[in-house]
């Protein structure tokens, strides 16, 4: 995969977890497809060290790109 943009959009923390909100764009190899989505990271932490990190993002997207299938374009209608 090479990325290029990967922009922090938010950062939301608690004194245990602490959630970042981002967006990516990125060709995903072996067919260098292009793929964008937005994801969230969330780190929770025990005694001071990070206990859980969990990453969520479009993965149906991702898998897709990765066969080499070319996202379709959403349509202009948008149920109109």
């Amino acid at each position: 995969m090479d990325v290029e943009q990967d922009k922090r959009k938010s950062i939301l923390y608690n004194p245990n977890q602490i959630a970042i909100l981002g967006y990516m764009v990125a060709k995903i190899k072996p067919h260098n497809v292009k793929y964008e989505s937005d994801y969230v990271w969330i780190f929770t932490f025990k005694k001071g060290k990070i206990d859980v990190c969990e990453y969520f993002f479009d993965s149906g997207k991702f898998l897709n790109a990765y066969r080499g299938k070319i996202p379709q374009k959403p349509s202009a209608r948008h149920g109109n």
